[in-house]
């Protein structure tokens, strides 16, 4: 079979100001073994030398097309943007501080081949951490739509593989979101057709601390707030519950302005909580709280 007669995938990298790490992404998606593919990268109104890295890029490789955004769209504004140009059947995200294994593509269109009525594809990924052992996580599919409503059981935008007609159908990213875009799009896709998981670990996610929105406790809250009003009325009474009091730690504990405020916000929230939360709540407030009272 030639390379013209497999699917296109239209492979969306959003960028802003991070020249030397989109390089690396970029090459990660130029090496993948499925050959038919095209790059569009959104350059979201950088500063930095990246324009000028992606005109060269895209005069030596015919797959790369290069938008530039003159006014900050924002990470879904950029990925919306590369969803509406996307010419190929099947559309993947690559964030720019993360790299993506030879036979990502190869092995999620496979699963999606096999089952034609799904909508998306995950993948397992490798969490690369600076001074510790890198973590491998494995992903499992949501069991109910109760299961992807309670938290993101699918990865960051860059495990996602998705017809680009389902994405253009659920409305692509909610821009209105400052945190868990990701775990949005994958509601919704898994509401129009099967998310299916690759259990292997085909992503490899870099940990760094250059304004990753996962690390803005705000952000996060303000997120998880805006999930939790657009699909209350899909909840059942029990993630409802669980969702009130993950807003709460986040408000009360994780955005307390003191020490004191965080141990009332703590104590309020485990009042709250039900079970095994409770637990998982400890532990969170300890991991959170030993870096700040271990000796230097």
């Amino acid at each position: 079979m030639s390379q013209h007669d497999l699917d296109l995938v239209s492979v969306v990298i959003p960028t802003r100001n991070r020249r030397e790490r989109l390089e690396r992404a970029i090459k990660s998606a130029q090496a993948q073994t499925w050959p038919n593919l095209e790059i569009i990268v959104v350059d979201d109104a950088s500063t930095d030398g990246t324009p000028a890295y992606l005109q060269n890029e895209q005069a030596a490789d015919s797959r790369v097309r290069f938008i530039r955004n003159d006014v900050p769209q924002g990470g879904a504004g950029a990925r919306n943007t590369g969803i509406s140009v996307a010419k190929g059947k099947y559309v993947a995200f690559l964030d720019d501080d993360d790299l993506w294994l030879p036979e990502k593509m190869e092995k999620q269109l496979a699963l999606m081949t096999a089952s034609p009525d799904a909508s998306a594809a995950s993948c397992g990924f490798i969490v690369e951490r600076a001074l510790l052992p890198n973590l491998q996580v494995r992903l499992v599919p949501p069991s109910s739509e109760q299961d992807i409503l309670k938290w993101n059981r699918l990865g960051g935008a860059s495990m996602c593989l998705a017809k680009r007609s389902v994405l253009l159908d659920v409305g692509g990213f909610d821009r209105m979101l400052p945190s868990g875009q990701d775990w949005d799009l994958w509601i919704k896709l898994y509401q129009a057709g099967a998310v299916l998981v690759s259990d292997e670990p085909l992503v490899r996610y870099v940990s760094h601390q250059e304004g990753r929105i996962s690390t803005n406790a705000r952000a996060i809250y303000a997120g998880r707030r805006r999930i939790y009003f657009c699909y209350k009325k899909k909840m059942a009474p029990d993630t409802a519950a669980f969702l009130l009091s993950e807003l709460l730690y986040s408000r009360k504990f994780m955005l307390g302005k003191t020490w004191r405020a965080k141990l009332a916000g703590l104590v309020q929230v485990l009042r709250y909580a039900k079970g095994g939360q409770s637990c998982r709540f400890v532990y969170r407030a300890v991991k959170f709280l030993l870096p700040h009272f271990a000796p230097r």
